[in-house]
């Protein structure tokens, strides 16, 4: 080359730099600085929610307590990587920006260093600067990239880093080794929780350069080598310092699991499904460095196999050329509905482009090469995989395609310019630069200025939304189909879509509520659904929300809801309504023993919700369904339900062999009473034919701020004169919940997994009290009071089809005529530890049944008569009384007939006073109930005409009785019946809640009436699995009491008691109670406490580590040693009460604070622990 030439093209070589640095202005001037000055609004969809983190994080002081406040929130989004809502709240901290202002700014800032970083990027692969600048309006102008770039998004934020990562790792010795690893290190770590997707993309880009330069070049590239063991070491260590964001890695990671499956299954290349799941687990998902270690060396030796492949290929003379033939571009039509997928590529990254791109692998250097081989693998696999949403992947071609497309502007400028003789071939030419000139400047300039309009939304949208943030509060929720967190920028109201309405059923109730409310008539209980269950006070109707519900405007009959005020319209439409409360009416009912921290109850149309900050759950209005049981943002239940099944049968009576059966939440409640923290549904249960009362059911629950009480109450107190048999099955009925685990107390726990099955398994002779439902980590913990027997059976199956399991528990037991079968429960939401505690929060604190904390025992003797005994079993009584009092039995009880033909003045003295109590003991099987009343009436005025004794108590002969019994009894004012005989306790059997005294019930009504239960074996009556044994069964019988907290009776028949072959039996049964500590007492005392406490009333308030009672007393006479049970893990002090003892258990000690209350009295009583 001449002098004369070098200067001439250095000379052009200038001036074609100012054109292209005019170009480059030009385009952001009027693609970038003008649409955004004349249109100020945010670019793009996707900004709004990001914006909305970002104020979140701004009103908060430190990265945990804006965790802290999301999940109390209930947000659902708050685990997605942080560094963009970082940056940008202290932007907005430091500025005193809005989050307007902010979106507009930011981006601009942040473009600006993208260029400068572009062009010095590009000149690593171009051979001039003016390619460089050519490469980054080529850039700019990106279909891609026009709105992109200046979008305050987690993709726009991390180009810098990405552009700064890739530049590093190709630049060489350029910048000294420990410099450029330093810098890469921090870069890659602040990439890693700023956005997942391009921290995945880099990686797959790393590895794939690394071996596209192995098998191109026979070469290791040691920074891309160095580079993609620092991207995985870094991952784990980000992990475990932000381990919110691991979720989005373990989801976005499973594109290693789909690309090993294609390469097996498409590419039948052997291995590669098994080696990325396990690669997959174990770094992403287990995060295990020494698979880090084991995959740099995967990665070493596939580059040496490369090479070696590559030395081969060399060696044999084959060489590979590229063709000049270009695949045509596809001509694209209307560009807001063209396709996202991975065919319309070329479009989506500029035709124009794309051809130039083509004509630059030509002129690229190795690198170059390398890159686009590698970026094309990497997007294009899973921009396949994607299907629609290979746009966000095929947007990584920004790191190579402009720079192609730069350098094939100046290999197709070679080309022609020789031939540029005629005046045609210029024209030719000029036309085809006015094409690339009109794909650089012109169409950014129109994606800017008239998509980015639409795309945002029109001008009356924003307007309507801005004037509703100037109305109301900042925490009532707005719901408006589509608009998503527009609604939260604008409107300053919370969008239930975007923060806290879970997928799935949670989800499709949500929008079916908001189609009911527009285009349905009579759907007020739509709107009350939106109101009182999502917290949607305020809807937006738009043609917005009418498109996106696949309606037409002229079907929109939302003004004739009741519920709903317009309070805004505009063109457009676009109309905002207003939810209009009412008032929830409620009855003054609480529990006897309630909690300060009670949760409310809310109307939520057809059902009523309770949300508290450690649970969520919905029960429906006219039945007790759970519809809903979980946490802010998840159903445990999902699509699957919780119900519970009834079955009822009859033995013997009039009703043999009948049965019928029931699923609690199909039944019809005519009587719900809503309470401020209780729901009580009570109705009756009929026989098969629905012409016959069974018995009365009552459903109630109880709710606290961290766990649930629920009571389930059968009474046999509707036919007259048969036992009741009682089976409930409680089913999680095909739950996402395939793991449980269920234990007795404190006994090791027994943990089962549900496998897909065709057929069910069953768990049978069980006995536990304690079952947690979960998911794998959260789930639903449910604790049994011995209230009743507990659970002996669980049931459980997953189904084959889909992720849905079954876990049933059985329960059951007999029902004496008006007696009741009382299931309580406590139900408690979250990991097992946490959800256990919340429980043992208010089960550790409890009314005790009896007086003064004592353990009672009572024994019972029976004499038929009086007059028909004779002198030597009624002296053989008399001395069963002494040898009783001897042994100790201060109290004894004496059933004595008390007809006209029985009355024995002389035998009732010295029964009195041996000090015995007496009790009436009559027969009433088989009568009417009008003689049965003469017999009651008669047998209770010679108790007091002839004894001068105020007759309290009755047991019936042979345990027999009917309503009636129970009617009359309570008619006349008796106290107490002994009403049945348990057996004694063995194994699992005939445990806890048997021997629980009971008011008793008639025909819906609780009466004044105590049912005392009595214990077997009686003497000479021995049961089959003791036999003669009657000092092991007693002691059986005594554990089984004292560990429920139940009431002894023993029917020892005083003649009998003193017979040699039974006296030392019962002398060590004696002494075993009072080792154990209980005390013997009469029938009475117990009954009459019991009735008593019915009226006691207990507020408790837990602070810090004091514990504060408030009782009351609502009877018109005073109640002495009213006691609690309370459980604390060591030593307390007790203000204003007695404790009356202390016992220990396996975490603690249990201890029984009594106090003593004055008629109509309040006291306080504290308890601190020390």
């Amino acid at each position: 080359m001449s002098l004369n030439q070098g200067i001439y093209a250095k000379i052009h070589a200038i001036k074609s730099r100012g054109v292209f640095l005019f170009l480059l202005c030009s385009l952001l001037i009027l693609a970038f600085v003008l649409p955004t000055w004349v249109i100020p609004i945010p670019y793009g969809t996707d900004v709004y929610g990001h914006l909305f983190m970002t104020r979140t994080l701004s009103s908060v002081n430190s990265l945990s307590r804006f965790y802290t406040y999301c999940f109390e929130e209930g947000y659902l989004t708050y685990d997605y990587p942080f560094g963009l809502w970082l940056f940008g709240s202290i932007v907005a901290k430091i500025t005193g920006m809005d989050m307007l202002e902010l979106s507009r700014i930011l981006p601009f800032a942040v473009m600006l260093i993208l260029i400068t970083l572009y062009f010095s990027y590009a000149r690593v692969f171009t051979s001039s600067d003016n390619e460089a600048l050519l490469s980054v309006a080529f850039f700019l102008s990106m279909p891609l990239m026009c709105s992109d770039v200046v979008a305050y998004q987690t993709r726009t934020i991390v180009m810098p880093f990405l552009i700064f990562i890739i530049y590093f790792t190709l630049i060489g010795e350029k910048i000294s080794s420990w410099k450029r690893t330093l810098l890469l290190n921090v870069l890659i770590f602040t990439l890693c929780f700023t956005h997942t997707g391009t921290y995945m993309f880099l990686l797959m880009l790393t590895i794939a350069y690394l071996f596209m330069y192995a098998i191109f070049w026979g070469e290791l590239h040691r920074d891309s080598y160095m580079a993609a063991g620092s991207m995985m070491f870094i991952y784990i260590v980000t992990m475990h310092l932000f381990p919110h964001v691991h979720p989005q890695y373990i989801d976005k990671g499973r594109i290693l699991v789909s690309a090993g499956d294609f390469l097996t299954s498409d590419l039948h290349v052997p291995f590669a499904d098994e080696l990325a799941r396990m690669f997959y687990k174990q770094i992403f998902l287990d995060l295990n460095p020494l698979y880090v270690v084991l995959a740099c060396l995967a990665l070493y030796a596939t580059c040496r196999f490369l090479m070696f492949l590559h030395h081969k290929i060399k060696a044999s003379g084959i060489k590979l050329k590229l063709s000049e033939k270009f695949l045509s571009v596809p001509i694209i039509g209307s560009i807001r509905h063209v396709s996202h997928s991975i065919t319309y590529a070329p479009f989506w990254l500029g035709p124009v482009h794309t051809v130039l791109a083509i004509l630059g692998v030509f002129r690229v250097n190795r690198k170059g090469l390398c890159m686009l081989f590698a970026v094309a693998v990497v997007t294009l696999l899973s921009g396949y995989m994607a299907g629609e949403r290979a746009i966000r992947e095929i947007e990584y071609f920004f790191v190579i395609i402009p720079v192609l497309a730069a350098m094939g502007f100046y290999h197709a400028k070679a080309k022609v310019e020789p031939h540029m003789k005629g005046i045609f071939q210029k024209l030719f030419v000029g036309i085809l630069l006015l094409g690339v000139f009109f794909s650089v400047v012109v169409l950014p300039i129109i994606d800017n200025l008239y998509y980015h309009p639409l795309i945002s939304g029109p001008e009356y949208e924003r307007t309507g939304l801005s004037w509703l943030g100037d109305i109301g509060t900042p925490d009532e929720g707005c719901a408006g189909n589509g608009y998503r967190h527009m609604i939260s920028i604008y409107g300053n109201k919370i969008p239930p879509a975007v923060t806290s309405v879970a997928s799935g059923s949670e989800m499709r109730r949500y929008i079916q509520d908001q189609h009911s409310v527009c285009f349905n008539m009579n759907s007020e209980k739509h709107a009350d659904d939106l109101y009182a269950t999502f917290g949607v006070k305020y809807l937006i109707v738009s043609e917005r929300t009418i498109r996106n519900f696949g309606e037409k405007p002229e079907r929109l009959v939302i003004d004739c809801n009741r519920q709903l005020d317009k309070i805004y319209s505009s063109a457009g439409p676009f109309f905002i309504y207003k939810y209009i409360t009412h008032p929830v009416h409620r009855a003054d009912i609480a529990p006897k023993l309630n909690f300060a921290d009670d949760a409310l109850i809310k109307d939520a149309g057809d059902s009523y919700l309770v949300e508290t900050d450690y649970y969520k759950v919905r029960i429906g209005k006219a039945n007790p369904e759970i519809k809903y049981i979980g946490n802010k943002t998840t159903n445990f239940i999902g699509d699957g339900e919780y119900y519970d099944y009834l079955l009822i049968t009859w033995g013997v009576g009039s009703l043999y062999r009948q049965f019928n059966d029931y699923i609690l939440h199909e039944v019809s409640y005519p009587e719900v009473i809503l309470g401020k923290n209780q729901i009580i549904y009570s109705t009756i249960l009929k026989n098969q034919n629905g012409t016959e009362n069974w018995a009365t059911l009552t459903v109630k629950y109880t709710f606290f701020e961290r766990a649930i009480k629920r009571d389930i109450i059968i009474s046999n107190d509707r036919v007259e004169d048969t036992n009741m048999n009682v089976g409930i099955s409680m089913a999680f009925y095909y739950t996402p919940m395939r793991y449980f685990r269920f234990r007795l107390d404190e006994e090791a726990p027994i943990s089962r997994t549900i496998y897909p099955c065709q057929d069910k398994v069953w768990l049978e002779k069980l006995r536990f009290n304690k079952i947690f439902i979960n998911n794998g980590k959260e789930g639903v913990y449910i604790k049994f009071e011995n209230t009743a027997s507990y659970p002996s059976g669980i049931t459980y199956s997953g189904l084959t089809t889909e992720n849905a399991y079954l876990v049933t528990m059985s329960m059951g037991g007999s029902i004496a005529p008006s007696g009741s079968y009382h299931l309580s429960q406590w139900i408690s939401i979250g990991d097992e530890q946490t959800a256990e505690k919340n429980i043992e929060r208010y089960s550790s604190v409890s009314l005790y049944s009896y007086p003064d904390g004592e353990i009672p025992i009572i024994v019972v003797s029976r004499i038929n008569s009086l007059n028909t005994s004779s002198e030597e079993d009624f002296n053989a009584t008399l001395n069963g009384h002494v040898k009783l009092k001897e042994m100790g039995v201060a109290s004894y009880s004496e059933a004595v007939s008390m007809q006209d033909v029985e009355i024995n003045t002389s035998k009732m003295k010295k029964l009195l006073e041996q000090g015995a109590y007496i009790i009436g003991y009559e027969r009433v099987k088989g009568y009417n109930a009008t003689f049965q009343e003469y017999k009651i009436e008669n047998m209770v005025g010679n108790a007091q005409k002839c004894y001068k004794i105020d007759l309290k108590g009755f047991m019936p002969e042979d345990f027999r009785y009917n309503l009636s019994t129970v009617k009359i009894l309570n008619e006349q004012n008796l106290t107490f019946m002994v009403s049945k005989e348990v057996l004694p306790a063995f194994d699992i059997y005939y445990q806890e809640g048997l021997r629980r005294p009971q008011m008793a019930y008639y025909h819906g009504e609780k009466t004044n009436l105590v049912l005392l239960p009595a214990s077997g074996p009686e003497i000479s009556r021995p049961f089959y699995i003791y036999g003669e044994d009657y000092e092991r069964a007693w002691k059986a019988v005594i554990d089984s009491v004292i560990g429920n907290e139940d009431v002894c009776i023993f029917l020892w028949d005083s003649e009998k008691v003193s017979r040699a072959e039974y006296m030392t039996q019962v002398l060590n049964t004696i002494e075993y109670a009072k080792e154990r500590g209980m005390n013997f007492t009469t029938p009475y005392e117990i009954s009459q406490h019991l009735r008593l406490l019915e009226n006691i009333n207990v507020t408790v308030t837990r602070k810090d580590e004091r514990i504060y009672l408030s009782v009351k007393n609502n009877n018109n006479e005073a109640v002495k040693g009213v006691t609690f049970k309370i459980s604390l893990s060591g030593d307390c002090r007790v203000e204003n009460g007695k404790i009356e003892r202390v016992v220990k258990t396996s975490w603690g000690r249990a201890y029984y604070i009594s106090v003593d209350l004055m008629p109509k009295e309040v006291k306080k009583v504290t308890i601190k622990e020390i």
